[in-house]
C-alpha cells in the first residue's frame, strides 16, 4: 500500500496523485490518500480529485499512523539501524520531501507499504505513465451547454489561455512572500512571443481575481475574460486551448501539460517562487521560460 498525503489546491493534489500513481503501479500495490490536511488546515482548500476519472481510496487513521510513525530521537534511530539492519519490518516507510528537485531514488525504490508527504512537482516522477495520467485526469462531470459552446470555439481557433493567479498569492502574507505574483511585464513579453509565432492568436484570460485583471491587465491585444465558471470548468477550458501562458501556478501548469494540441506553445515564468528554489525539474524542456 502507498499512502500519499494530499494538500494544497487542485494542481498540488494532481502532482501528489500522479507521483503516488506511478509508485503504486511500479510496486504493484494499491494507492490510498490521506486527506486529513483539509480538515486541519487554515487555508480555504478542499479535496478536489473527485472531479476526475480516478479510483479513490482513502487511508484510515490506523493505516496512516502505522506508516507515518517516526522516532525523532537520533540515538534511538541509530540504534534501530544497527540492530534491525536486515529486518524488513523496520525499513523506512515514511518519506518526507526534503528538496523541491526530482528525487531519482524514489522512482526506482522497491516497497510495499510507505507513506509520502510532499509536493513532488516534476513530470519526471510520472512521465513513464503519462498516457495513464492523462486518462485519469479526464473530468468526469459533463459540461453544460454554455461550456460546450466555448469548448467548440476554442478548439477550432488558435486559442491562447492566459492564467493570472492572484487570490491568496496577494491576500495571504506568508503565501505572497513565498510565491509572489507574475508582473504585468511577464504577460506583455509572453503575448509578444505568441504574436511572433502565431498568425491569428485569440486570447482568453482566466483568473481568480477578475476585478484586478480588468483594472491592471494592460495588454496591447484583444482578449476575452472567462469569468463566472467553477474551477473545474476553467480548468477544462484552459486545457483545451491550443497555446498557454501560465502563471507560477500548478493549476495552469497542469492545464498546459494536459493539452493535447500537437504544436502547442507553452510560456511560463522563469521565476516560480520569490525564494531561491531550483525549479529545473518542474518545467518541461519544450516550454519557453521568460
Amino acid at each position: 500500500m502507498i499512502i500519499v498525503k494530499l494538500m494544497g489546491g487542485l494542481g498540488n493534489q494532481m502532482f501528489q496523485y500522479a507521483f503516488g500513481r506511478f509508485l503504486s503501479l511500479k510496486n504493484e500495490t494499491e494507492l490510498k490518500f490521506d486527506i486529513s490536511w483539509f480538515s486541519k488546515s487554515n487555508y480555504s482548500r478542499k479535496y478536489m480529485l473527485n472531479i476526475f476519472n480516478i479510483e479513490e481510496k482513502f487511508a484510515n487513521n490506523r493505516e496512516i499512523n502505522r506508516l507515518k510513525y517516526k522516532i525523532k530521537l537520533p540515538f534511538v534511530n541509530n540504534l534501530l539501524k544497527k540492530i534491525t539492519k536486515d529486518n524488513i519490518l523496520f525499513k523506512k516507510c515514511y518519506f518526507n520531501e526534503k528538496k523541491f528537485n526530482f528525487n531519482a531514488n524514489l522512482s526506482i525504490i522497491k516497497l510495499n507499504n510507505a507513506y509520502f508527504e510532499g509536493y513532488w512537482q516534476s513530470e519526471k516522477y510520472f512521465i513513464d505513465i503519462k498516457d495513464i495520467i492523462k486518462k485519469d485526469f479526464i473530468i468526469k462531470i459533463k459540461p453544460d451547454k454554455k461550456i460546450v459552446k466555448f469548448l467548440n470555439k476554442i478548439k477550432n481557433e488558435d486559442s491562447v489561455s492566459i492564467h493570472v493567479r492572484r487570490g491568496d498569492y496577494i491576500t495571504n502574507p506568508k503565501t505572497n512572500k513565498y510565491h509572489g505574483v507574475c508582473p504585468l511585464e511577464y504577460y506583455q513579453k509572453a503575448v509578444h512571443i505568441i504574436g511572433d509565432k502565431i498568425k491569428n492568436p485569440v486570447y482568453y484570460i482566466f483568473s481568480d481575481d477578475f476585478e484586478s485583471v480588468k483594472k491592471e491587465m494592460k495588454l496591447d491585444i484583444k482578449y476575452k475574460i472567462f469569468e463566472g465558471n467553477n474551477d473545474y470548468d476553467d480548468f477544462r477550458l484552459m486545457q483545451n486551448c491550443r497555446h498557454h501562458i501560465t502563471a507560477n501556478s500548478s493549476f495552469s501548469w497542469w492545464s498546459a501539460w494536459l493539452s493535447e494540441y500537437n504544436n502547442k506553445i507553452v510560456i511560463c515564468p522563469s521565476k516560480w517562487f520569490n525564494e531561491t528554489i531550483d525549479t529545473g525539474d518542474l518545467i518541461p524542456q519544450d516550454w519557453i521560460q521568460i
